[in-house]
Protein backbone atom coordinates (compact mmCIF):
# COMPACT_ATOMS: atom_id res chain seq x y z
CA UNK A 1 0.00 0.00 0.00
CA UNK A 2 1.57 2.98 -1.14
CA UNK A 3 2.41 5.37 2.01
CA UNK A 4 3.64 9.48 1.59
CA UNK A 5 6.64 10.93 3.33
CA UNK A 6 5.63 13.55 5.37
CA UNK A 7 8.57 14.86 7.52
CA UNK A 8 12.27 14.30 7.72
CA UNK A 9 13.83 15.36 11.03
CA UNK A 10 17.72 15.75 11.53
CA UNK A 11 20.46 16.74 14.78
CA UNK A 12 23.52 17.11 14.16
CA UNK A 13 25.24 15.74 17.59
CA UNK A 14 28.44 16.15 18.92
CA UNK A 15 29.64 14.27 22.15
CA UNK A 16 33.90 14.69 23.43
CA UNK A 17 35.51 11.76 24.62
CA UNK A 18 37.06 11.81 27.86
CA UNK A 19 40.49 10.56 25.95
CA UNK A 20 41.72 11.19 22.59
CA UNK A 21 42.44 8.79 20.12
CA UNK A 22 45.22 8.68 18.21
CA UNK A 23 44.36 7.24 15.15
CA UNK A 24 48.00 7.85 13.20
CA UNK A 25 46.91 10.37 10.28
CA UNK A 26 44.50 12.40 13.01
CA UNK A 27 43.35 12.22 16.31
CA UNK A 28 39.34 11.83 17.34
CA UNK A 29 38.70 14.64 20.59
CA UNK A 30 34.93 14.01 20.20
CA UNK A 31 32.45 11.94 18.44
CA UNK A 32 30.31 13.51 15.55
CA UNK A 33 27.00 12.20 14.21
CA UNK A 34 23.83 12.92 12.53
CA UNK A 35 20.27 11.41 13.46
CA UNK A 36 17.27 11.45 11.56
CA UNK A 37 13.81 10.50 11.90
CA UNK A 38 11.81 9.89 8.88
CA UNK A 39 7.75 9.65 9.64
CA UNK A 40 5.07 8.88 6.73
CA UNK A 41 1.48 10.30 6.71
CA UNK A 42 0.08 6.74 7.75
CA UNK A 43 1.75 6.92 10.96
CA UNK A 44 5.03 4.80 9.98
CA UNK A 45 8.24 6.46 11.15
CA UNK A 46 12.16 4.91 11.31
CA UNK A 47 15.29 6.13 12.78
CA UNK A 48 19.12 5.57 12.01
CA UNK A 49 22.30 7.67 13.32
CA UNK A 50 25.48 7.36 11.70
CA UNK A 51 28.99 9.04 11.56
CA UNK A 52 29.27 12.53 10.17
CA UNK A 53 33.26 13.25 10.48
CA UNK A 54 32.29 16.79 11.03
CA UNK A 55 30.66 17.28 7.64
CA UNK A 56 27.39 19.09 7.08
CA UNK A 57 25.19 15.86 6.47
CA UNK A 58 22.54 17.51 7.98
CA UNK A 59 22.69 20.63 5.77
CA UNK A 60 22.87 18.31 2.99
CA UNK A 61 19.97 16.23 4.11
CA UNK A 62 17.48 19.12 4.76
CA UNK A 63 18.33 21.91 2.15
CA UNK A 64 19.20 19.40 -0.53
CA UNK A 65 17.71 16.03 -0.58
CA UNK A 66 14.64 16.55 1.57
CA UNK A 67 12.71 18.89 -0.82
CA UNK A 68 12.91 15.73 -3.75
CA UNK A 69 11.64 13.51 -1.21
CA UNK A 70 8.49 14.48 0.72
CA UNK A 71 5.60 14.06 -0.66
CA UNK A 72 6.99 11.03 -2.36
CA UNK A 73 6.75 6.86 -1.71
CA UNK A 74 9.69 6.18 0.64
CA UNK A 75 8.98 2.67 -0.05
CA UNK A 76 10.06 2.92 -3.81
CA UNK A 77 13.46 2.70 -2.98
CA UNK A 78 14.79 2.50 -6.80
CA UNK A 79 12.36 5.88 -7.37
CA UNK A 80 13.52 7.51 -4.53
CA UNK A 81 17.31 6.75 -5.59
CA UNK A 82 16.52 8.28 -8.74
CA UNK A 83 14.88 11.47 -7.18
CA UNK A 84 19.10 11.15 -5.46
CA UNK A 85 20.68 11.55 -9.03
CA UNK A 86 18.03 13.92 -9.94
CA UNK A 87 18.61 15.94 -6.78
CA UNK A 88 22.57 15.63 -7.32
CA UNK A 89 22.76 16.02 -11.25
CA UNK A 90 25.31 19.98 -10.45
CA UNK A 91 26.62 18.24 -7.56
CA UNK A 92 28.85 15.53 -6.57
CA UNK A 93 26.92 12.38 -5.90
CA UNK A 94 29.53 10.85 -3.05
CA UNK A 95 31.20 12.62 -0.02
CA UNK A 96 29.23 14.50 1.47
CA UNK A 97 26.02 14.23 -0.78
CA UNK A 98 26.59 10.45 -1.02
CA UNK A 99 26.43 9.87 2.77
CA UNK A 100 23.43 12.07 3.25
CA UNK A 101 21.80 9.99 1.06
CA UNK A 102 22.92 6.93 2.27
CA UNK A 103 21.28 7.18 5.79
CA UNK A 104 17.83 8.60 4.14
CA UNK A 105 18.13 5.06 1.93
CA UNK A 106 18.72 3.30 5.11
CA UNK A 107 15.78 4.97 7.03
CA UNK A 108 13.33 4.19 3.34
CA UNK A 109 14.49 0.76 4.09
CA UNK A 110 13.86 0.88 7.77
CA UNK A 111 10.29 2.02 7.05
CA UNK A 112 9.73 -0.74 4.20
CA UNK A 113 10.35 -3.58 6.81
CA UNK A 114 8.04 -1.41 9.30
CA UNK A 115 5.33 -1.77 6.68
CA UNK A 116 6.09 -5.25 5.95
CA UNK A 117 6.15 -6.18 9.72
CA UNK A 118 9.33 -7.77 9.26
CA UNK A 119 12.72 -6.97 10.77
CA UNK A 120 15.21 -5.47 7.99
CA UNK A 121 17.02 -8.86 7.82
CA UNK A 122 14.32 -11.07 6.49
CA UNK A 123 13.35 -8.63 4.43
CA UNK A 124 16.35 -8.56 2.26
CA UNK A 125 16.02 -12.56 2.29
CA UNK A 126 18.25 -13.59 5.81
CA UNK A 127 18.04 -16.58 7.84
CA UNK A 128 18.23 -16.29 11.58
CA UNK A 129 21.50 -17.03 12.76
CA UNK A 130 23.83 -16.28 15.64
CA UNK A 131 27.15 -14.22 14.20
CA UNK A 132 30.69 -14.00 15.97
CA UNK A 133 31.22 -10.39 16.35
CA UNK A 134 34.67 -8.83 15.93
CA UNK A 135 35.19 -6.69 18.76
CA UNK A 136 37.25 -3.27 18.16
CA UNK A 137 38.99 -3.45 21.67
CA UNK A 138 42.36 -2.75 20.11
CA UNK A 139 42.96 0.87 20.58
CA UNK A 140 45.74 1.53 22.73
CA UNK A 141 45.30 3.16 25.97
CA UNK A 142 46.95 6.15 27.95
CA UNK A 143 50.10 5.16 29.69
CA UNK A 144 49.50 0.93 28.91
CA UNK A 145 52.21 -1.32 29.01
CA UNK A 146 52.58 -3.76 26.25
CA UNK A 147 51.74 -6.98 28.84
CA UNK A 148 48.71 -4.50 30.25
CA UNK A 149 47.53 -4.21 26.76
CA UNK A 150 47.53 -8.35 26.51
CA UNK A 151 46.21 -9.12 29.24
CA UNK A 152 42.93 -6.18 28.04
CA UNK A 153 42.81 -8.62 24.66
CA UNK A 154 43.04 -11.61 26.73
CA UNK A 155 40.47 -10.65 28.92
CA UNK A 156 37.68 -10.17 25.51
CA UNK A 157 38.89 -13.83 24.56
CA UNK A 158 38.01 -14.99 28.06
CA UNK A 159 34.64 -13.70 27.89
CA UNK A 160 34.56 -15.55 24.43
CA UNK A 161 35.27 -13.23 21.70
CA UNK A 162 37.12 -14.97 18.52
CA UNK A 163 38.06 -12.12 16.65
CA UNK A 164 39.82 -8.49 17.97
CA UNK A 165 40.36 -5.31 15.96
CA UNK A 166 43.67 -4.00 16.60
CA UNK A 167 44.27 -0.05 15.90
CA UNK A 168 47.88 0.43 14.61
CA UNK A 169 48.37 3.70 12.76
CA UNK A 170 49.12 5.63 16.21
CA UNK A 171 52.60 3.52 16.73
CA UNK A 172 55.12 5.51 15.85
CA UNK A 173 57.21 2.94 16.73
CA UNK A 174 55.54 -0.67 15.06
CA UNK A 175 58.43 -3.00 16.77
CA UNK A 176 56.45 -1.61 20.02
CA UNK A 177 53.06 -3.06 17.92
CA UNK A 178 55.10 -6.41 16.82
CA UNK A 179 55.92 -7.25 20.54
CA UNK A 180 52.27 -6.62 21.83
CA UNK A 181 50.72 -8.70 19.01
CA UNK A 182 53.08 -11.46 19.85
CA UNK A 183 52.33 -11.51 23.36
CA UNK A 184 48.64 -11.85 22.76
CA UNK A 185 49.44 -14.76 19.97
CA UNK A 186 51.32 -16.50 22.76
CA UNK A 187 48.52 -17.12 24.52
CA UNK A 188 45.42 -17.27 22.14
CA UNK A 189 47.06 -19.04 18.97
CA UNK A 190 43.59 -19.21 17.42
CA UNK A 191 41.85 -15.73 18.01
CA UNK A 192 41.51 -14.20 15.12
CA UNK A 193 43.34 -10.59 14.92
CA UNK A 194 42.42 -7.70 12.44
CA UNK A 195 45.13 -4.72 12.58
CA UNK A 196 43.94 -1.81 11.20
CA UNK A 197 46.36 1.00 10.11
CA UNK A 198 44.08 3.69 8.99
CA UNK A 199 45.66 4.60 6.06
CA UNK A 200 48.85 5.80 8.05
CA UNK A 201 51.18 3.93 5.82
CA UNK A 202 53.30 6.04 3.08
CA UNK A 203 54.41 2.86 0.72
CA UNK A 204 54.52 -0.92 0.07
CA UNK A 205 58.57 -0.77 0.05
CA UNK A 206 59.13 1.80 3.15
CA UNK A 207 57.07 -1.30 5.23
CA UNK A 208 58.61 -4.32 4.02
CA UNK A 209 59.45 -5.60 7.29
CA UNK A 210 56.54 -4.48 8.86
CA UNK A 211 54.48 -6.47 6.13
CA UNK A 212 56.60 -9.48 6.30
CA UNK A 213 56.32 -9.71 10.07
CA UNK A 214 52.42 -9.39 10.23
CA UNK A 215 52.02 -12.17 8.24
CA UNK A 216 54.50 -14.60 9.88
CA UNK A 217 52.21 -13.58 12.92
CA UNK A 218 49.02 -14.78 10.90
CA UNK A 219 46.90 -12.02 11.28
CA UNK A 220 43.46 -12.05 9.55
CA UNK A 221 44.11 -9.57 7.78
CA UNK A 222 45.62 -5.92 7.45
CA UNK A 223 43.08 -3.07 7.17
CA UNK A 224 43.43 0.17 4.88
CA UNK A 225 47.39 0.59 4.99
CA UNK A 226 47.60 3.03 2.37
CA UNK A 227 45.14 5.78 0.74
CA UNK A 228 42.11 4.25 -1.50
CA UNK A 229 43.88 5.50 -4.79
CA UNK A 230 47.10 3.61 -3.76
CA UNK A 231 46.44 1.20 -5.91
CA UNK A 232 50.28 0.62 -6.45
CA UNK A 233 50.98 0.17 -3.16
CA UNK A 234 48.27 -2.53 -2.48
CA UNK A 235 49.44 -4.66 -5.05
CA UNK A 236 52.92 -4.35 -4.09
CA UNK A 237 52.07 -5.19 -0.27
CA UNK A 238 49.97 -8.10 -1.08
CA UNK A 239 53.26 -9.45 -2.72
CA UNK A 240 55.35 -8.83 0.09
CA UNK A 241 53.46 -10.26 2.69
CA UNK A 242 50.78 -13.79 3.99
CA UNK A 243 48.44 -11.49 5.76
CA UNK A 244 45.12 -10.84 3.35
CA UNK A 245 44.80 -7.44 2.51
CA UNK A 246 41.87 -5.03 3.19
CA UNK A 247 40.22 -1.90 2.50
CA UNK A 248 37.52 0.06 2.51
CA UNK A 249 36.75 2.11 5.66
CA UNK A 250 34.93 5.32 4.70
CA UNK A 251 34.41 5.33 1.03
CA UNK A 252 31.98 6.97 -0.38
CA UNK A 253 32.66 5.33 -4.20
CA UNK A 254 32.13 1.78 -4.85
CA UNK A 255 34.29 2.75 -8.14
CA UNK A 256 37.15 3.21 -5.77
CA UNK A 257 36.93 -0.11 -4.20
CA UNK A 258 36.19 -1.49 -7.66
CA UNK A 259 39.22 -0.26 -9.38
CA UNK A 260 41.46 -1.89 -6.69
CA UNK A 261 39.49 -5.58 -6.45
CA UNK A 262 39.86 -4.76 -10.55
CA UNK A 263 43.80 -4.28 -10.13
CA UNK A 264 43.67 -7.58 -7.40
CA UNK A 265 45.14 -5.46 -4.58
CA UNK A 266 42.38 -6.72 -2.02
CA UNK A 267 41.52 -10.03 -0.43
CA UNK A 268 39.27 -8.28 2.04
CA UNK A 269 36.78 -5.54 0.73
CA UNK A 270 35.23 -3.71 3.54
CA UNK A 271 31.87 -2.11 3.07
CA UNK A 272 29.41 0.53 4.68
CA UNK A 273 26.02 0.63 3.81
CA UNK A 274 26.40 4.46 5.83
CA UNK A 275 28.52 5.84 3.15
CA UNK A 276 28.14 3.89 0.15
CA UNK A 277 23.95 4.21 -0.90
CA UNK A 278 22.71 2.04 1.83
CA UNK A 279 21.44 -1.70 1.32
CA UNK A 280 20.66 -0.98 -2.30
CA UNK A 281 23.83 -0.20 -3.28
CA UNK A 282 25.90 -2.74 -0.93
CA UNK A 283 24.24 -5.75 -0.87
CA UNK A 284 24.40 -6.10 -4.61
CA UNK A 285 27.90 -5.01 -4.56
CA UNK A 286 28.90 -7.64 -1.63
CA UNK A 287 27.22 -10.65 -3.49
CA UNK A 288 29.04 -9.58 -6.84
CA UNK A 289 32.66 -9.15 -4.78
CA UNK A 290 32.11 -13.28 -3.26
CA UNK A 291 31.55 -14.21 -6.94
CA UNK A 292 34.85 -12.76 -7.51
CA UNK A 293 36.52 -14.54 -4.69
CA UNK A 294 36.64 -11.67 -2.37
CA UNK A 295 36.21 -11.56 1.48
CA UNK A 296 33.33 -8.89 2.57
CA UNK A 297 33.66 -7.85 6.10
CA UNK A 298 31.26 -4.67 7.03
CA UNK A 299 32.23 -1.83 8.87
CA UNK A 300 30.89 -1.26 12.48
CA UNK A 301 27.32 -0.02 12.78
CA UNK A 302 26.17 -3.24 13.39
CA UNK A 303 22.50 -2.25 13.83
CA UNK A 304 22.53 -1.46 10.18
CA UNK A 305 25.07 -4.09 9.14
CA UNK A 306 23.54 -7.24 10.71
CA UNK A 307 21.27 -6.75 8.26
CA UNK A 308 23.40 -7.37 5.67
CA UNK A 309 25.04 -10.07 7.28
CA UNK A 310 22.67 -12.38 7.99
CA UNK A 311 21.30 -11.68 4.26
CA UNK A 312 24.62 -13.10 3.42
CA UNK A 313 25.48 -16.44 4.58
CA UNK A 314 29.20 -16.43 3.49
CA UNK A 315 30.07 -13.25 5.99
CA UNK A 316 31.50 -14.52 8.72
CA UNK A 317 31.29 -11.19 11.81
CA UNK A 318 29.73 -8.61 12.76
CA UNK A 319 31.92 -5.53 13.82
CA UNK A 320 31.21 -3.91 17.34
CA UNK A 321 33.01 -1.15 19.68
CA UNK A 322 32.62 -2.40 23.24
CA UNK A 323 30.23 -0.51 24.90
CA UNK A 324 32.15 -0.49 28.11
CA UNK A 325 34.94 1.45 26.21
CA UNK A 326 34.67 4.87 25.41
CA UNK A 327 35.81 4.36 21.95
CA UNK A 328 32.70 5.04 20.18
CA UNK A 329 29.50 6.46 22.08
CA UNK A 330 26.63 6.40 19.17
CA UNK A 331 24.87 4.03 21.71
CA UNK A 332 24.24 6.91 24.21
CA UNK A 333 21.84 8.46 21.55
CA UNK A 334 19.76 5.42 21.52
CA UNK A 335 17.35 3.33 23.41
CA UNK A 336 19.02 0.49 23.02
CA UNK A 337 22.11 -0.98 21.34
CA UNK A 338 23.72 -4.61 19.80
CA UNK A 339 25.24 -5.11 23.00
CA UNK A 340 22.30 -6.63 24.46
CA UNK A 341 21.80 -9.12 22.26
CA UNK A 342 25.65 -10.43 22.49
CA UNK A 343 26.44 -13.27 24.63
CA UNK A 344 29.83 -15.41 24.26
CA UNK A 345 31.12 -13.25 21.18
CA UNK A 346 27.63 -13.63 19.70
CA UNK A 347 25.26 -11.69 18.30
CA UNK A 348 21.73 -13.15 17.97
CA UNK A 349 19.80 -11.35 15.49
CA UNK A 350 16.74 -8.78 16.29
CA UNK A 351 13.33 -9.88 16.00
CA UNK A 352 11.47 -6.38 15.79
CA UNK A 353 10.10 -4.83 12.50
CA UNK A 354 12.42 -2.55 10.79
CA UNK A 355 16.05 -1.50 11.47
CA UNK A 356 16.48 -1.80 15.00
CA UNK A 357 17.60 1.74 15.84
CA UNK A 358 15.47 3.91 18.28
CA UNK A 359 16.41 7.63 19.05
CA UNK A 360 16.75 8.71 22.25
CA UNK A 361 15.18 11.95 21.35
CA UNK A 362 16.07 13.46 25.25
CA UNK A 363 19.51 12.56 24.45
CA UNK A 364 19.51 13.48 20.77
CA UNK A 365 18.10 17.03 21.73
CA UNK A 366 20.96 17.25 24.81
CA UNK A 367 23.89 16.49 22.44
CA UNK A 368 22.21 18.72 19.15
CA UNK A 369 24.53 20.94 18.03
CA UNK A 370 22.13 21.95 14.94
CA UNK A 371 18.80 20.79 14.34
CA UNK A 372 16.24 20.64 10.89
CA UNK A 373 13.48 19.54 9.84
CA UNK A 374 11.29 19.94 6.80
CA UNK A 375 7.85 18.20 6.26
CA UNK A 376 4.55 19.00 3.96
CA UNK A 377 2.80 20.90 6.21
CA UNK A 378 5.85 22.96 8.65
CA UNK A 379 8.65 24.91 6.96
CA UNK A 380 12.25 24.75 7.84
CA UNK A 381 13.46 25.23 10.91
CA UNK A 382 17.14 25.41 12.60
CA UNK A 383 18.83 26.84 15.58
Amino acid sequence: MQDILDKIEVWACTIPLPAPLHLGMFSVLERHYVAIRVSTLGGLSADVIGHSRGSPLDVALIDILAPRMLGKDPLEISARTADFHSATVALERDGVFGRAWSLLELAFQGLRASALGLPAWQMLGGVSRQVPVQLVEGYPLPDESDEAFADRLLARVAEGYRALKIEAGSYGDREILLRRLRLVRAQASHVRLVVDFGWSLRSARENEHLLRALGELGVNWIEDPFARDAVGDYVEAGKMTRAPIGCGDEASRISDLQRLVDADALDVVRLDATTLGGYSAVIPFSRALEQRGRRVSFHEHPEIHEHCILATPSIDHVEVFPKDRCFDLRHQLCTQSVHERIRGGLLSPPVAAGLGVELDLAEVSRRAVRRGSRSLTESKSSN
